[in-house]
């Protein structure tokens, strides 16, 4: 597998669409990936982080790629997911439905607005996105989390599939889990367990852990 990736990959797809998924996925292949980034406040900490990384997805990216991708070599997965399925997840996240969440700067949605609404605005999102994409040629594939899968990825960054620690095809990884969610006793040892791994590996950390951590 090449450690060089000559073209960025953009993950255009709202946040709770599968994009922790496929950040994993896109580690596994190497590429440094980065989002969600809530603390990005201005338009020059956005070019520097997009010029330092390889990969990028959920907020703000998947809201600000009008700038960031005109003349660019980049290369944009359009991941989808089943928009009810979407919903429910989206408004089950980031602390319960009175909380806001991190992309609420730019969608502006209660989370006590309608489903239709949140309908409208799924339909809208990607209707916007698909005519960016055609509009300004740049090459993309279209994905939906319940189809994620290897080949498909991988033919289209000219990647080789990964095998896991025994040799054997990946597998998906199934990040957020029902299991992964769980509260267990070893919850409360978790966390920073994975600060120390990942202080100690650095960038090895993500290959090391999709496989045992969050591959089946």
């Amino acid at each position: 597998m090449s450690a060089i990736n000559n073209n960025k990959v953009f993950v255009l797809g709202l946040p709770k669409s599968g994009t922790s998924t496929l950040a994993t996925m896109l580690r596994v292949l190497g590429f440094s990936v980065t989002g969600p980034n809530p603390y990005i406040e201005d338009i020059i900490a956005l070019n520097n982080t997009f010029e330092r990384y390889e990969a990028f997805q959920d907020y703000p990216w998947c809201f600000e790629y009008p700038s960031l991708l005109k003349n660019k070599e980049v290369k944009v997965i359009l991941l989808k997911r089943n928009k009810e399925s979407w919903v429910k997840s989206f408004k089950e996240s980031y602390g319960g439905e009175n909380k806001k969440y991190l992309s609420y700067k730019y969608m502006k949605l209660s989370k006590q607005e309608s489903d239709a609404v949140f309908y409208d605005y799924h339909d809208k999102y990607y209707d916007d996105a698909l005519n960016f994409l055609v509009t300004n040629q740049i090459p993309f594939i279209e994905m939906s989390l319940e189809h994620l899968n290897w080949k498909s990825i991988c033919d289209f960054l000219g990647k080789t599939i990964p095998k896991n620690m025994f040799g054997m095809t990946s597998k998906i990884p199934k990040v957020n889990s029902e299991n992964h969610k769980k509260k267990g006793t070893l919850t409360k040892y978790a966390k920073p367990l994975k600060k120390q791994l990942h202080s100690l590996l650095g960038k090895n950390y993500f290959k090391l852990t999709s496989f045992i951590y969050k591959n089946k």
